[in-house]
């Protein structure tokens, strides 16, 4: 399971890990058809992106993960990517534009 995996190194702050297991589980989620795995993988490479300071790859990612979250009610990938949006607004000293809810 590549997004748990992925995820897992997230929360221990070692992003390059965590977007190695995301590239590598993403291609296969999207092959399978399984858009939720993918949503969640995209999740975690928005942050990814975001803590590498990437903003079009955050943004990318995270509107993807959104885009499938949001309409399901699933906040295991909501919550990376919106947070990931709002580190960019933050680090770009937009605090006002950081999102408040996933």
């Amino acid at each position: 399971m590549p997004e748990l995996l992925a995820l897992v190194e997230l929360v221990a702050d070692n992003y390059v890990r965590a977007r190695t297991h995301a590239e590598q589980g993403l291609a296969s989620a999207v092959a399978a058809g399984r858009h939720n795995t993918a949503a969640q993988l995209r999740g975690t490479l928005a942050m990814a992106a975001a803590m590498r300071g990437d903003a079009a790859a955050c943004r990318d990612h995270a509107r993807t993960a959104l885009g499938t979250a949001q309409p399901h009610g699933l906040m295991v990938p909501a919550l990376p990517a919106t947070w990931s949006l709002g580190r960019l607004d933050l680090a770009q000293q937009r605090p006002r534009a950081a999102p408040r809810e996933a």
